[in-house]
């Protein structure tokens, strides 16, 4: 018997800055739900959809962990993005895997509000381990610029696209990520300081 599909979807154009605000995130996220709704039976499809406002970093983190994080052996569990992506200056306890010095990005609806922060990669890596624990298949779809180094290292750097907001130059804290996030730092003299092992396995298709 099929498993279940979990599906959190996340889309954002109004971004609270109008130089920010994007046209089209709102309308692949309806074009994406349909496209579940068409091939995944009704009773089988556990979908959620973050939009606009809805999408601040808080209520992100939460529907992973809450809503994803049901998903278990055999079921499906499914991220996707669509929005800006970014970059910002990467504690320095990762210094050590980030020769530019630099963490890729999403850019939450309040991300670059005061006292608030983008999800940067190494949470995105830590959340997709926690939920691919339980067994099931994980698969993230992020339609942003930097998506190809979203949720782990990229063989080779892309080229920027449009859905890009400029660095935030501010440094970040260490104690401003995910606790989870902030364990990877004592891994940073491996390959890549936030590898997710056979545990966090996942299938990234990245925009």
């Amino acid at each position: 018997m099929p498993g279940l599909v979990y599906a959190l979807l996340v889309g954002i154009d109004d971004y609270p800055k109008p130089e920010h605000r994007l046209s089209g995130c709102r309308n692949d996220v309806a074009v994406f739900e349909q496209l579940l709704q068409l091939r995944v039976a009704p009773a089988a499809l556990r979908l959620e959809t973050l939009l606009d406002r809805q999408a601040n970093r808080a209520a992100v983190i939460q529907r992973f962990q809450e809503h994803l994080g049901k998903a278990g052996k055999g079921d499906t569990a499914l991220f996707f993005y669509a929005g800006h992506g970014s970059q910002e200056r990467a504690p320095e306890e990762f210094r050590p895997v980030e020769p530019d010095g630099l963490d890729e990005t999403l850019v939450l609806w309040d991300s670059r509000e005061a006292g608030q922060w983008d999800l940067a990669d190494k949470e995105v890596a830590a959340l997709i381990r926690e939920t691919a624990a339980k067994g099931p298949h994980v698969v993230a779809i992020l339609d942003c610029c930097h998506s190809g180094s979203g949720t782990r290292r990229p063989a080779e750097e892309g080229t920027p696209k449009v859905r890009r907001l400029p660095k935030d130059s501010r440094m970040r804290p260490l104690a401003t990520l995910l606790p989870q996030a902030q364990a990877a730092a004592a891994r940073s003299a491996g390959d890549s300081g936030w590898d997710m092992g056979d545990e966090g396995r996942h299938i990234l298709l990245a925009a």
